[in-house]
């Protein structure tokens, strides 16, 4: 949505409106910063080398445990 600025704020005709105009202005800007910041923070905590470490060891280690699992399985159900 573009609109013109010199349409934007006809509306406003009295210092109340431009007073509350501007408070708005001020919580919309301040709501933006916040919900860019925590996209930042969800960037870097998806990126972290630890979660990245954690994830590629839990990948790894799922099929090795499970490999171990039914051999160790095999060497037990062979003995009985």
């Amino acid at each position: 949505m573009t609109m013109k600025s010199s349409h934007r704020y006809e509306h406003i005709d009295s210092f109340k409106k431009l007073s509350d105009t501007k408070m708005q202005l001020t919580y919309e800007a301040r709501l933006a910063r916040r919900k860019m910041d925590l996209a930042i923070f969800e960037v870097r905590a998806a990126l972290s080398p630890v979660r990245i470490l954690s994830s590629l060891l839990t990948v790894s280690i799922k099929p090795l445990s499970k490999g171990l699992f039914n051999w160790l399985r095999g060497l037990f159900t062979r003995k009985d």
